[in-house]
């Protein structure tokens, strides 16, 4: 994936126009080796296989790699550790998170952004009983 590539137009032009030192969370997805697509298996995973596999992906990337590229950028890290899809939660300044980019282990740089999914009024009346 090239440089320009890894954080998305709208989320990079935000990040641009606000202040430079201004704090910014964001998600950082990391490259986890050993995790690329090739080596998915046709079949769906058992349960088993799945808590294995978000244990192993952990375990891959080194606590000193991540500490060490917070420190180069200035970012505090928010989340308590790596999730199983390797990302990790962090606070930095806009220009950090914009410098991410050049960052091998860093696949890709997300704004960590609150889900909220509207509910349309037939279903509140469901959900309330009302008909």
């Amino acid at each position: 994936m090239a440089s320009s590539e890894k954080i998305n137009p709208t989320f990079r032009a935000r990040l641009t126009a606000m202040a430079q030192s201004s704090s910014v969370r964001a998600l950082l997805m990391l490259h986890v080796p050993g995790t690329d697509t090739a080596e998915r298996p046709r079949r769906r995973r058992t349960q088993e296989e799945r808590i294995l596999t978000s244990q192993k992906t952990k375990e891959l990337v080194d606590k000193s790699v991540i500490d060490a590229l917070l420190l180069r950028h200035a970012a505090r890290q928010i989340s308590d550790s790596l999730s199983a899809l390797g990302t990790l939660v962090v606070e930095a300044p806009a220009a950090s998170l914009l410098e991410f980019e050049s960052e091998s282990v860093v696949r890709a740089v997300l704004d960590d952004q609150s889900l909220v999914i509207p509910e349309s009024p037939s279903k509140r009346k469901r959900l309330r009983g009302d008909q």
